[in-house]
């Protein structure tokens, strides 16, 4: 059995291919690996020696070798490529590896298949670190990552290329174990790949719709702000309070548009003055997406109106309970008969009026009465007519024309328009002024078209004239 010696720099990537090697030469040739200061030792009686890389044949140009010496061509392992599928279109990342040729190699390789969404930014040993960037992707090589990167997709170490395991095969004499399920095997990869790809980029662009939708239909202005504290999206209305276009903020930095206080970014809120309006910036962490924020900017003065409109539509509108005849309690006789014949009033139409000294519960009997109607669902109006002088019952019953007095405003609504279908009860007393009996025992009233109603409408309040209101007097 022919002896295979691998070279590489890193343990992880030596195991990686010792193991693919076992697995298609099985009964043929023995793999193993060492690393590249222990070539000079390990070389003696092996049949090949197999680089991983350019880079660590060139650490080993210096020793010389009886063995047939083969430098490997390896390509991006494919399975392990969906977290970088998913990663946001125009992210910034480092690739890195353990030398210049194969970090460009591995950017290369990403790129040939479909990969060309995201900017790549070669990362080794000696060569620039780019503290702005916190994504990186490496082939195993874990140990070149930088200290600063805060999240890591190992993709796996790189695999033999499929022409590397035929010159192998040639080596070795054993191209009959070169059959057609390995080329099968390595473009079923391929086409797993494409398919997450193009599955990826459909999700992606129906994504981008909504999120689009969702962003211009937003009351307030948006702002997402990516991994590299730079804006990544906008809607119309933060565009508008920056007086600055989609385009001229793209890219660009909080602490450019807003001052230094936002060189580093941090929850809360915050008062800005921007175009000599007062702005409320508002920055939430987006946790499960990096380092990421959104930007919410809202007028200073548009709040203090939203506020105030919440607090009235919010506030508790307080419906009381009104009485029932089971709440008038009485053992009189006299009373028996008149709650009997109150409620058979409640199934017609007319107007009823309630005398009895004060304390008998005429309202009582008023509300009861109502609750028993048809019309229970709507509001029952008590009005104390006593409170009220002539010309102000009037003009808050009936209306008035439109410059009749001081503060006439033209089509004002009266209280009277929303009475049409309540109940009203008019509670009046002794020393009640004339007035006030004949406004609530008059004749239907009419209502001039400039007061309000379009042609002539009759508008029945209290009680009429014709036909009388029945009486009904409390005990």
């Amino acid at each position: 059995m022919k002896q295979i010696l691998v070279v590489c720099v890193g343990i992880p990537t030596g195991e990686s291919i010792t193991a693919e090697l076992n697995a298609i030469f099985k009964g043929v040739a023995q793999a193993e690996f060492c690393l590249c200061h222990q070539l000079r030792e390990r070389a003696e009686g092996r049949d090949i020696v197999l680089f991983s890389s350019k880079y660590s044949q060139a650490l080993c140009s210096g020793t010389a070798l009886s063995a047939t010496a083969l430098p490997a061509q390896r390509v991006i392992n494919y399975r392990n490529l969906q977290e970088v599928i998913e990663l946001e279109a125009g992210s910034r990342v480092l690739l890195v590896n353990d030398d210049k040729d194969t970090a460009a190699e591995a950017i290369g390789q990403l790129m040939e298949i479909g990969l060309t969404d995201l900017y790549y930014f070669p990362c080794y040993p000696g060569g620039p670190s780019h503290p702005e960037i916190s994504i990186a992707i490496t082939p195993g090589e874990r140990s070149y990552v930088p200290d600063h990167i805060t999240r890591v997709i190992d993709i796996g170490v790189r695999t033999l290329d499929i022409r590397t395991i035929y010159d192998l095969a040639r080596l070795l004499g054993a191209e009959h174990l070169l059959d057609q399920s390995l080329v099968a095997r390595y473009l079923s990869q391929i086409v797993t790949v494409s398919k997450s790809l193009s599955q990826s980029r459909r999700q992606t662009e129906r994504t981008e719709r909504l999120l689009a939708g969702i962003f211009d239909q937003v009351d307030s202005g948006i702002a997402y702000i990516g991994p590299e504290l730079r804006l990544l999206r906008t809607n119309p209305l933060f565009e508008s309070i920056l007086g600055q276009s989609r385009e001229q903020l793209l890219d660009r930095r909080l602490e450019e548009l807003f001052g230094d206080r936002f060189r580093r970014l941090e929850e809360g809120s915050f008062v800005v003055p921007v175009r000599n309006r007062t702005v409320l910036l508002r920055i939430k962490a987006l946790d499960d997406m990096g380092p990421s924020y959104l930007v919410t900017a809202d007028y200073a003065d548009t709040i203090q109106k939203l506020d105030r409109r919440i607090r009235q539509d919010s506030a508790p509108r307080q419906r009381r309970r009104l009485y029932t005849f089971q709440d008038y309690l009485t053992w009189d006789e006299g009373g028996r008969k008149m709650l009997a014949l109150a409620e058979k009033f409640t199934r017609t139409g007319g107007t009823v009026l309630i005398q009895g000294e004060s304390g008998t519960g005429k309202e009582i009997l008023a509300q009861s009465i109502h609750s028993g109607s048809p019309r229970r669902r709507a509001p029952f109006i008590p009005v104390n007519v006593t409170s009220l002088t002539p010309t102000l019952a009037e003009s808050e019953l009936f209306g008035y024309e439109d410059a009749s007095f001081t503060g006439a405003k033209k089509g004002a609504r009266r209280v009277s328009l929303n009475w049409r279908m309540a109940a009203r009860f008019l509670s009046t007393k002794s020393e009640t002024p004339l007035w006030s009996f004949r406004l609530s025992c008059s004749a239907p009233w009419r209502r001039s078209p400039s007061a309000g109603w379009a042609g002539q409408r009759r508008f029945p309040f209290g009680c009429q004239s014709s036909p009388p209101p029945t009486r009904i007097c409390p005990p």
